[in-house]
């Protein structure tokens, strides 16, 4: 069973041209065909396609020959442009400032009494009662965040 009717052509009625999808690079396809529930053959007269070229597609070959382009005029050396050597600190120095921010983080966080117990545990500290976060740990943590943040970074 099928939600479509099927369509006979009522020989009183007038008689529509099959509607088709074609362009130049393709054969003709008749509508039909593509949304059909039969799938018994239909013979469409089909005209012979001609695929003709186009001006101006980029398809035709280039009969001018290619334009060489212009040398560049060799750059202006400056000569007060050189490299010149930098002090620069051990990379060492920036994971031992790394370490220490981190250690401050570790420490402020024990200090506002908001380490995990289990962390307090594991590193052998005593037990805090610090009273939260206030503006001095906060201050704490942005100073030892920066140090590691400069550090590592």
């Amino acid at each position: 069973m099928t939600t479509t009717t099927s369509h006979t052509p009522d020989p009183e009625g007038p008689v529509r041209p099959a509607r088709l999808i074609q362009n130049e690079a393709t054969t003709e396809i008749p509508v039909h065909l593509l949304f059909r529930d039969e799938a018994g053959p239909v013979s469409v007269p089909l005209r012979p396609t001609v695929v003709a070229r186009r001006q101006g597609t980029g398809e035709q070959p280039r009969l001018r020959r290619p334009v060489q382009p212009k040398p560049r005029p060799e750059p202006q050396i400056d000569p007060d442009l050189v490299e010149r050597p930098a002090r620069v600190l051990p990379g060492a120095a920036g994971v031992l400032a790394g370490v220490c921010g981190a250690a401050g983080c570790l420490a402020t966080s024990w200090w506002a009494g908001v380490l995990p117990p289990l962390a307090v545990q594991a590193v052998g500290l005593p037990a805090s009662a610090g009273a939260g976060l206030g503006p001095a740990q906060w201050a704490a943590y942005t100073g030892a965040g920066a140090v590691g943040l400069f550090g590592l970074g």
